[in-house]
């Protein structure tokens, strides 16, 4: 039996991307760019749409998201001074929530974001990340 979302969890599907065949038969990939991070899972389906138009729905399949992020980030809604606390070092990284890359730099305890539009953000700091929006 397929994994099913929690009753009363968000049920609406959202798009997060398409890949274009190659012809009849292939392989294919496709990584979610923004998976939503914190504790509880995530579930996908993949949507076939033929070239003839009819589509088809895989089985539903969960991924855990339980975790101990240690990179937090606060105000987790603010519109210039972004505050770090990680137990990683190095570079930082901010994506929009299409995937690309908007800003980086060396990890510092603030970053300052008050040139990104107002928007929803992943900030990456080795493997951890976190979303935050800029307002």
């Amino acid at each position: 039996r397929a994994p099913q979302p929690p009753k009363g969890a968000l049920t609406t599907w959202a798009s997060i991307g398409f890949v274009n065949t190659k012809g009849k038969e292939g392989t294919y990939d496709f990584t979610d760019a923004a998976p939503p991070l914190g504790a509880g899972g995530v579930y996908y389906r993949l949507r076939q749409m033929d070239n003839d138009g009819k589509e088809t729905l895989s089985k539903v399949i969960s991924i855990s998201t339980k975790g101990n992020n240690k990179l937090k980030v606060y105000p987790s809604v603010t519109s210039s001074i972004l505050s770090i606390e990680s137990s990683e070092t190095g570079d930082y990284q901010v994506f929009n929530l299409l995937g690309q890359q908007l800003l980086n730099g060396q990890l510092s305890q603030q970053i300052n974001i008050s040139t990104l539009p107002q928007g929803t953000y992943i900030l990456k700091v080795g493997t951890e990340q976190v979303k935050f929006m800029k307002q």
